[in-house]
């Protein structure tokens, strides 16, 4: 049977190369950094077990209501402002919050007492072994360089998601010429290499298998990791697609106020208690149950607490809370409700692809998949650029081979217009 190679298959294929190189550092940071932080709380209790191993100060001590915590943790950090107070918090761990506006934002809380157990710049080893774990997250979503950071890993996940589309595409067979059988049984049997390893041959070989074969039978995975990276740090981008292909549930965006509320007029005490009477009485009124606490946020722009939980609407294996409810930082007046049970399809495809990015769900089992994927966007991104040099290797030589007298000259200047032709 005799192929034809597409006439425009040169374009892809370059465009597929110069945007593997471009990006493949970045997927190789991402995918290794990615495949440790699946054992965020594990790596974390082994290396900082005074954190993770809280010891009650007296037999029986009970622990402090998380608002507490809260708030006797901001008398150590005067001027500082918490915004986030997890509510689901392990047995035996501090309670992590962040405080912004001081120099060491992070701080772990010790729940029997409120007292700071260490703090630490997330984005700095300086503080010693309680920021490494920190230190891998922001390496791994904007390289530890705060908002210019994360907009470049946003664009390389833009990158990333249509080389997904391209790479796949590289991979069909060429198109056969008049008269040879055009089948499906044909077309998929000549497809049908690009999905397996071969046996045996030579290094150049393996690493063309590895990285085409690994590239389609992981091409969903991809997709999902490279989309929702955009999604996480490029919203700009993610959020007009995904609302022009598919449908939201209604819009419970809240308005900012005139000028920003640093403080609210509720302590968290009371909006604490305030949210769990008003959850309450939204799940009773939509028959529904409360699984687990999530957290209670302060939004100082709108001026209102935002309370979740994970409830029976929610999956049962999801490690946060989908349900929420807010009210008014001031009045206590409900605002919104949110949950899982009234979404529309966009809404779930958009929180499916973040769960699964997050491995939020699942349990182990999930979690030694996404580690085992973060290796595998490190190997097909090496790989990659091992078959570049190969080829590239291969017509340097076969140029010189044809122009041994300037082969020295094309050389010296690989790197200006020459080497534009040469790859």
């Amino acid at each position: 049977m005799i192929a034809r190679a597409r006439p425009d298959r040169q374009f892809w294929v370059r465009l597929h190369r110069w945007v593997g190189l471009v990006i493949a550092g970045f997927l190789v940071l991402a995918g290794l950094t990615g495949a440790v932080l699946v054992w965020h709380h594990e790596l974390s209790s082994a290396i900082t077990p005074e954190l993770y191993h809280v010891k009650s100060p007296r037999p029986g001590a009970a622990l402090l209501d998380p608002a507490t915590i809260l708030e006797r943790a901001a008398q150590h950090a005067p001027g500082a402002t918490i915004s986030y107070l997890p509510l689901n918090t392990l047995p035996g761990d501090a309670t992590f919050l962040s405080a912004e506006g001081v120099a060491k934002p992070e701080m772990a809380v010790d729940p029997y007492t409120g007292d700071i157990l260490a703090r630490w710049d997330g984005g700095s080893l300086a503080d010693g072994r309680v920021a490494i774990m920190p230190f891998l997250y922001r390496l791994h979503y904007s390289l530890a360089l705060g908002t210019v950071g994360t907009w470049v890993f946003g664009v390389v996940g833009l990158l990333w998601t249509l080389d997904t589309f391209v790479g796949a595409y590289l991979t069909l067979p060429a198109r056969c010429v008049s008269g040879a059988s055009r089948s499906p049984a044909t077309w998929l049997a000549r497809w049908r290499p690009a999905w397996t390893v071969r046996r045996g041959g030579n290094a150049h070989k393996r690493n063309m298998d590895l990285h085409r074969a690994g590239g389609l039978w992981l091409w969903a995975v991809l997709f999902v990791f490279a989309w929702s990276s955009v999604g996480f740090n490029l919203s700009q981008v993610h959020t007009p697609v995904m609302r022009a292909l598919f449908s939201f549930r209604a819009a419970t965006d809240l308005p900012d106020l005139p000028t920003p509320r640093p403080v609210a007029n509720l302590s968290w005490q009371s909006a604490l208690g305030h949210g769990r009477l008003l959850m309450a009485a939204e799940l009773q009124a939509r028959g529904l149950t409360q699984r687990f606490e999530s957290g209670l946020y302060y939004d100082a722009a709108t001026g209102t607490f935002h309370y979740s939980v994970s409830s029976s609407a929610d999956r049962a294996d999801k490690r946060h809370g989908g349900t929420s409810v807010a009210f008014d930082a001031d009045t206590g007046a409900r605002r919104s409700f949110i949950s899982t049970a009234d979404e529309r399809v966009g809404d779930i495809a958009t929180r499916w692809m973040s769960d699964l990015h997050m491995a939020a769900i699942w349990g182990r089992p999930y979690d030694v998949f996404v580690t085992l994927v973060g290796l595998a966007v490190a190997m097909l991104s090496i790989t990659g650029a091992f078959i570049w040099a190969k080829k590239r290797a291969a017509r340097v030589f076969v140029m010189n081979r044809r122009n041994p007298k300037t082969a020295g000259q094309r050389n010296s200047s690989i790197g200006g217009s020459e080497a534009a032709k040469l790859s």
